[in-house]
């Protein structure tokens, strides 16, 4: 789909500027730099004010991002939980640090200050399924899970 297309589309609502990164988003995988100045233009909406919704809504990803998003929880019970050795173990693991995406696509990590199941914690997300009580040692696992077919 065309992005002049989905501005098109979401031009009538009373703040189209969301739903627009959204869909962009959702088809291109990130907000490229030329997309936001392209949106901006479009909407005539400052470059300043677009770039500042793409940043601060953790929905939106400024570079492209793995095909398995991980998420980790690291909000006070979490954290003392254990989550630090869960995010050490990761960063072993994958070879990459919050934020960053494996080299070979597969994977992005984050963490993230709550999630809102403390009791469960510490806890992670990979996609849409969430694991509680994690701990160093069930990491290798669910990670290979993900690696094989």
């Amino acid at each position: 789909m065309d992005i002049d297309k989905i501005i098109d589309e979401n031009k009538g609502l009373k703040i189209p500027l969301i739903p627009v990164l959204l869909k962009i988003q959702e088809i291109e995988g990130f907000l490229s730099e030329s997309t936001i100045r392209h949106v901006s233009r479009r909407l005539s909406i400052p470059l300043s004010q677009v770039f500042g919704v793409a940043t601060f809504y953790s929905a939106f990803n400024l570079k492209p991002s793995g095909v398995n998003k991980i998420c980790l929880c690291e909000g006070t019970a979490c954290h003392v939980k254990g989550s630090t050795r869960i995010r050490e173990k990761l960063e072993r693991i994958l070879g990459v640090k919050p934020g960053e995406t494996t080299k070979d696509g597969i994977f992005t990590f984050t963490t993230i200050n709550c999630m809102g199941a403390c009791a469960m914690g510490p806890i992670m997300k990979i996609g849409t399924e969430y694991f509680g009580k994690m701990t160093p040692g069930k990491v290798d696992s669910i990670i290979k899970e993900y690696i094989s077919p």
